[in-house]
């Protein structure tokens, strides 16, 4: 969601509503010149807010660069944010075109800017070059990372091959490109040091915010990995990260989060008046997959030839230890937030010490209760 002001002739201009950009990367476009198609282009639809329905606006950079190569799977609109960049009452909008080619070698990447003003979105605009970060513009996240009012721009970068790591080719990198009145400052940008030098495409997707609660704000990364073995390629595990807000420079080096691995990122509040909404859903889950674990091991300890009450007791225990292990995973967070402590303290590793710990004495008790 971006507030930005329609077009000069809308009626709409300026009246605070919210209007929603779009990407679409997979867009195809039309180059005249030699009559065909130009697959994967990619386009913005912007969509603005209001009663009175606005004609939306499609914005594409073109089927050819300025070099006069075709953006053919430059993907634009792969990655959108949105923030008042250059302080003019405005919100603009950074749009990411992460294979685009502007080189001779492979393709980089590049941000397009587009600023808003009262006579539209996109009157003036600039172009962030990749330098020599890969992938360019996978992802962005536009917030205040460093305290002084001014909106900074993280880059994700993640087909990035980084000198010394053991991965080799498409490690990945985060940019982040420090905002002030004269423009992003290249040389006050810095690069977020990786959690590990085994993590892959780091920077794949980006969402920011107050994590930790200590007042700065803090980048959060991640990537799905890929978990299909593909000819005689390895498997690339995925991976959850953040990199704590430092006030002055932003975020400089991500840690490993306990947790799955990200295909998509949101950061937001959950608060206590939530719980119970949180709580149900958790539940709900939980009993579904316990209720197929447990029926399964029951099934499995049946064709096995031990005795029901033994089968019931692994079924009962299975549908137990599940329930149990979503009703803590979800439920700790809030109550550590309850009595202020840092809600990061309820990580994969101490929810699974504490599961390992109650289903033992789950199983037990079940056993205690079935077979006596």
């Amino acid at each position: 969601m971006a507030r930005f002001p329609p077009p000069a002739a809308g009626r709409n201009c300026g009246d605070g509503r919210a209007d929603l950009a779009v990407g679409m990367p997979d867009w195809d476009g039309f180059d005249d010149a030699d009559a065909e198609r130009v697959s994967n282009v990619g386009a913005v639809l912007v969509m603005w807010g209001g009663r009175a329905r606005v004609q939306e606006t499609t914005i594409t950079p073109g089927e050819v660069d300025p070099q006069g190569r075709t953006r053919r799977g430059a993907r634009f609109g792969t990655s959108l944010a949105s923030a008042d960049f250059d302080r003019d009452g405005f919100a603009d909008l950074a749009v990411g075109s992460p294979l685009e080619d502007r080189s001779d070698g492979p393709p980089m990447g590049v941000v397009y800017l587009y600023y808003g003003s009262s006579s539209g979105l996109g009157a003036r605009q600039a172009v962030l070059t990749a330098g020599d970060l890969r992938g360019f513009g996978a992802a962005l996240v536009a917030e205040d990372l460093t305290g002084d009012g001014w909106p900074e721009l993280a880059v994700g970068a993640p087909f990035t091959a980084v000198a010394g790591a053991s991965t080799g080719f498409e490690t990945g990198e985060v940019a982040v490109l420090h905002g002030s009145a004269a423009g992003f400052d290249r040389a006050r940008s810095h690069l977020v040091a990786r959690p590990s030098q085994l993590a892959e495409h780091f920077g794949e997707v980006l969402a920011a915010g107050d994590v930790n609660g200590d007042g700065s704000v803090d980048l959060v990364e991640g990537a799905a990995g890929d978990y299909q073995q593909w000819l005689a390629d390895p498997i690339r595990p995925g991976h959850l990260s953040w990199a704590p807000g430092v006030p002055g420079t932003g975020p400089t080096a991500a840690q490993y989060v306990g947790g799955p691995p990200a295909g998509a990122l949101a950061v937001g509040d959950v608060e206590l008046r939530h719980a119970w909404r949180v709580l149900t859903r958790e539940g709900l889950q939980g009993l579904a997959l316990g209720a197929f674990l447990g029926a399964f091991g029951f099934i499995r300890v049946t064709l096995g030839g031990e005795p029901t009450s033994f089968a019931l007791v692994v079924g009962v225990t299975l549908l137990a230890v599940v329930i149990t292990g979503t009703l803590v995973g979800a439920t700790l967070p809030l109550v550590f937030t309850r009595f202020g402590f840092d809600p990061a303290i309820a990580s994969s590793p101490f929810v699974a010490s504490f599961v390992d710990v109650a289903g033992i004495l789950i199983y037990f008790s079940v056993a205690a209760w079935l077979l006596t």
